[in-house]
């Protein structure tokens, strides 16, 4: 086939073009070699994403993947845009088919994980069952380094059952939410615009600037995650109060004498029950 020349411009030729992207998102992050903290989930992983990089740059020069770059083509570019001199990355990871974590993870291999929840999200593509969606997300644990380990969301119990089903269960996993050692601890309460709450791993008391119970349960397994990389209480706390979420995940907007909840950047059956429940409660904050 005859290629037609591009005047003034510097191009390479490929046979693949989306596997060309991901070799060079993984030959750049090799190079780079920070310090990956990979997050997925049904729900909130977003928002996780934002909160786990506000607490680990209290520490490390650290990026993150972009909007909801989280698929195969998003996780690369968003990559190739990292600084050199990152010393650490947040990696969101998307799943709508079995096998999406473990592409991702040929690009990048997680030294730590967190997994937001499991939901029914795509279950279409996982024959109708929430353990195959759980063994698609777990695939986050399974491609972890040989010393990495995962904080997920105990309230999400098909993730325990598929846990001891895994043939490589041997890396340290650790658990956050109802049931667990690391949980809220007080009412959730929203107030001057921030959702407040404490936890058993933390003396004072938590400020986020979003709304929703939810919330709250996904900052858990980013403080769990902070501690255990040394971030100190005061940074945690500090990071949790001024993280900036992205747009339209329960943004409280004011609107004259009114408020506006924007919940619209993407829905599931368990995304809505969670705006509904917000909605409802939020008289009483």
């Amino acid at each position: 086939m005859a290629y037609q020349p591009l005047l003034n411009t510097s191009y390479v030729i490929v046979d693949d073009t989306l596997k060309a992207l991901q070799d060079l998102a993984k030959y750049y992050i090799k190079q780079i070699n920070p310090y990956v903290i990979a997050v997925t989930g049904s729900n909130g992983k977003t928002s996780a994403k934002d909160m786990l990089h506000a607490i680990m740059s209290k520490k490390y020069k650290t990026a993150k993947t972009s909007g909801n770059h989280n698929n195969e083509i998003g996780v690369p570019l968003s990559i190739l845009e990292f600084d050199k001199e990152i010393k650490c990355a947040i990696i969101e990871m998307g799943v709508e088919h079995p096998g999406d974590i473990n592409a991702l993870c040929k690009i990048v291999r997680p030294n730590a994980s967190l997994i937001t929840c499991v939901g029914t999200a795509h279950i279409q593509f996982f024959n109708n069952s929430v353990n195959k969606i759980a063994d698609a997300k777990l695939e986050i644990y399974s491609n972890l380094k040989n010393n990495g380990y995962m904080y997920y969301n105990k309230e999400s119990k098909v993730i325990d059952e598929e846990l001891k089903h895994l043939k490589d269960s041997s890396k340290p996993c650790f658990s956050f939410g109802d049931g667990s050692s690391l949980k809220i601890t007080s009412d959730v309460k929203y107030e001057d615009g921030y959702t407040k709450f404490t936890c058993s791993a933390l003396k004072e008391e938590v400020s986020i600037k979003t709304i929703g119970k939810h919330q709250a349960t996904n900052a858990l397994g980013c403080i769990g995650i902070g501690l255990r990389e040394g971030i100190s209480e005061e940074d945690i706390i500090d990071a949790l109060k001024s993280v900036k979420f992205d747009k339209m995940r329960c943004d409280v907007v004011p609107f004259g004498d009114s408020i506006i909840i924007d919940d619209t950047y993407k829905s599931n059956p368990e995304s809505v029950k969670a705006g509904i429940e917000t909605l409802k409660e939020f008289k009483s904050y």
